[in-house]
């Protein structure tokens, strides 16, 4: 199995997922030879991957209570980094301490 990434992928793949889920045999999903995912889609293959059903995935999403996997928002975000004004970000110093480091 394999899934492609982004947010709105993933929604389509869950939706074509359930549609699979619905039509196959119970297990099916869970019992492919090899699960690959890019981003969201790795998200979604992991779990199948682990046992998970795509209604179970549905429901994490959804918010309902009480299953396996627990409510969980796709759209919150992590809060900004905050820095002194003229502070380069910590990428930039780490390379060019790495710089100095190589002309030493």
């Amino acid at each position: 199995m394999c899934l492609g990434g982004g947010i709105t992928g993933l929604y389509f793949e869950i939706g074509a997922l359930k549609c699979l889920e619905d039509c196959c045999s119970t297990g099916t999903l869970n019992a492919c030879d090899l699960y690959f995912g890019i981003s969201a889609g790795s998200v979604v293959t992991g779990m199948l991957a682990n046992g998970f059903t795509v209604g179970e995935i549905m429901a994490g999403i959804a918010g309902v209570e009480g299953g396996r996997i627990p409510p969980f928002d796709l759209t919150s975000s992590m809060p900004p980094i905050s820095m002194s004004a003229g502070s380069p970000p910590p990428s930039a110093r780490s390379s060019r301490s790495r710089a100095r480091a190589c002309r030493s």
